[in-house]
């Protein structure tokens, strides 16, 4: 069990470090965003988040996104996490209260991640495995401290 986690350890800017996705059976880790993802999370003192996280080497022809194709709005999105709200502390469990986020289905439910808070890391893992790639698995994600509030 780790241990409890109090709202100022989250306090602040956190950059991706990896977002992984292990399977119960031992296989090779599957990469969401790829090996070498981007992302950034936040944590306030008055109890909002928000998260965004994103694979390299998107692209797209428009330049303006009132231009972007359905097609290409779509490979951007494939590539693409991002959600806001509120959030909750219980022992060791971060509960994310989605209120804004790219995926619709998102909006109004709430994310359980089990973190741990070392130094300057942060881990926050998946609290139930989730269908990937044809397995069940667990994302864990690895932030490092950027900026404390």
């Amino acid at each position: 069990m780790s241990p409890t986690v109090r709202p100022e350890d989250l306090w602040g800017t956190w950059r991706l470090k990896s977002y992984a996705a292990h399977a119960a059976d031992g296989s090779a880790p599957y990469f969401p965003l790829g090996r070498d993802a981007l992302g950034f999370i936040y944590y306030s003192p008055t109890g909002h988040m928000a998260a965004q996280l994103m694979q390299r080497g998107r692209t797209s022809s428009a330049t303006r996104w009132d231009d972007i194709s359905a097609e290409d709005g779509q490979v951007a999105a494939r590539g693409y996490i991002a959600y806001a709200g509120t959030y909750s502390i219980s022992n060791h469990i971060v509960t994310h209260h989605v209120e804004t986020s790219l995926f619709p289905h998102w909006v109004g439910t709430d994310l359980q991640r089990l973190a741990t808070v070392s130094g300057g890391h942060l881990e926050l893992r998946v609290a139930e495995p989730v269908r990937m790639q044809g397995a069940m698995r667990r994302p864990v994600l690895q932030w490092v401290r950027l900026y404390a509030s």
